[in-house]
């Protein structure tokens, strides 16, 4: 070989070794614009699904306002039932009292 052709290898040879020793050296490039070519679409499908999204929520509430409704009747049933059975038990605790104390007094 001649003279100049090793040297210029030489030099491709120094040139590949300083490209892939830099290759992971790069700095980040900062994005200011990004251009989206079917942005209308993509809009229109996003909006599309917020409001299917949107009326579904509004039905899971209209139900779920419904479901409250129907166990606050029934509580206010439940209450009462509550407030019956104290009532009688009440009552029964003053009847096995005077039942004891006549008991006792037969004795």
């Amino acid at each position: 070989m001649n003279q100049p052709t090793d040297e210029r290898i030489d030099k491709l040879e120094k040139r590949v070794e300083r490209l892939e020793r830099t290759r992971g050296e790069t700095e980040p490039i900062k994005v200011t614009r990004i251009e989206i070519e079917n942005h209308a679409e993509i809009l229109k499908d996003v909006s599309t699904k917020q409001e299917e999204l949107l009326q579904m929520i509004y039905t899971m509430v209209g139900k779920s306002n419904t479901d409250i409704a129907v166990l606050k009747h029934e509580m206010q049933g439940a209450r009462a039932d509550i407030i019956a059975i104290k009532a009688t038990q009440s009552d029964h605790g003053e009847i096995l009292r005077d039942t004891q104390r006549t008991h006792w007094m037969l004795r």
